[in-house]
């Protein structure tokens, strides 16, 4: 999330905003270790807040933005999708929407933002199922726009570099954005409420107990 923070400060004197992760990985949402010590509902909110502001600035950047999954992407990892312009991905890439396997809904605004690109319906079953979904499924319900093959090369690589821009971010865009939000307001309540419930608490004492 600094990280995040720092570059967006960063990308306000620039012409584009492009996120993408580490070798195989593009994110797995939050880290439950590093969590573990978040126990009540206003611990939750917080954090949550913290993430949905820094989507919220995304969402509204002037300038066109770009997610690039080049590996698993997770829980969060798949939330955080729906705040970008453009998501392009690899060939291997995968996104789970595993939330509930912590006893947990969506924690950053998933149903909400994500819903903005996949039917909610098929969200729901994808939640419901746990289901882990390829980059070719991804694109055919609309979650990616492209997928990229080998090394990024003419307009991709020139759209990576900030050199091609499809099309400006148009005000009207951004309005529909912060409609969105006291929607996402109510699935961070949710969220948080779950977060503080025993069934999430003992879920991730088994998760770390095995992890280590």
């Amino acid at each position: 999330m600094s990280a995040l923070e720092a570059a967006l400060t960063d990308a306000e004197q620039a012409d584009s905003f492009i996120l993408t992760g580490g070798v195989s990985v593009f994110a797995l949402g939050g880290d439950l270790k590093a969590f573990s010590t978040l126990l009540s509902k206003e611990d939750a909110l917080g954090m949550a807040r913290r993430m949905d502001a820094i989507l919220r600035r995304i969402e509204t950047l002037p300038v066109p933005t770009m997610a690039v999954v080049n590996g698993a992407a997770y829980g969060g990892g798949v939330e955080i999708l729906g705040a970008f312009d453009r998501v392009v991905a690899v060939e291997d890439a995968v996104f789970g929407f595993t939330q509930k396997r912590f006893g947990l809904p969506p924690g950053w605004g998933g149903f909400t933002r994500l819903g903005r690109r996949v039917e909610e319906g098929l969200l729901r079953d994808w939640f419901d199922e746990m289901r882990v979904v390829s980059a070719q499924e991804a694109v055919r319900v609309g979650l990616v726009d492209g997928v990229v093959k080998g090394r990024m090369k003419g307009r991709m690589k020139g759209r990576m570099e900030g050199r091609i821009i499809d099309a400006p971010l148009q005000c009207a865009r951004i309005a529909s954005r912060i409609a969105d939000w006291p929607r996402i307001d109510a699935e961070i309540e949710r969220f948080s409420e779950a977060w503080a419930s025993e069934e999430h608490h003992s879920k991730v004492r088994e998760f770390l107990s095995q992890s280590s």
